[in-house]
């Protein structure tokens, strides 16, 4: 079997539909990297509990997720603007 996309570069929505295909595996990356920081942040919020430590605030968690969320963007050079715009 085989498929073939064929898209229009000269016309703007094929082109972003081009984009979104080519950045499409970068973004499953994104994606199963913040599932695992979320496995990371619950062992830290457990470890930090059984170590007698108080746990960390919702906006600590909020804080640390964005960063990360914004690292894991850029390490797989994803630009979410440009594949919305």
């Amino acid at each position: 079997m085989e498929a073939t996309l064929k898209f229009n570069l000269d016309d703007f929505d094929d082109r972003m539909a081009h984009l979104r295909c080519v950045k499409s595996l970068d973004m499953c990356l994104v994606l199963l990297e913040l599932r695992n920081s979320f496995s990371e942040m619950e062992n830290k919020i457990d470890g930090m509990e059984l170590q007698g430590k108080p746990p960390m605030t919702l906006n600590e968690l909020i804080e640390e997720f964005r960063i990360n969320f914004f690292e894991t963007l850029l390490s797989q050079n994803v630009d979410l603007d440009e594949l919305i715009t």
